[in-house]
């Protein structure tokens, strides 16, 4: 599931659970996680880390203010690197 091009998540009825994460602020959530990743000390996880949240930034470019993300989702790919990134951005909420 993704939220694309200024769609105002506060407006609408999101799933719930654990397996969601809603980040409000998403600008401001990235750029907190970023300076936090910045200054991870193994190369391929910092790498993996910027990557996904320059996917996410790119939404927020096209005018996506908030984000809604499916925790499973981000596991599944790169488990260690997923969970940390998604603890940074509920952590900046």
């Amino acid at each position: 599931m993704a939220f694309r091009s200024g769609i105002d998540l506060s407006q609408q009825v999101l799933p719930g659970g654990d397996d969601y994460v809603y980040v409000p602020d998403a600008a401001n959530a990235i750029e907190r996680a970023r300076s936090a990743v910045d200054c991870w000390t193994d190369p391929i996880e910092r790498d993996n880390a910027q990557n996904m949240l320059a996917s996410l930034s790119r939404d927020v470019d096209g005018g996506q203010r908030q984000l809604l993300l499916r925790v499973s989702l981000y596991q599944r790919s790169r488990p260690v690197v997923g969970t940390a990134v998604l603890d940074l951005l509920r952590a900046a909420v």
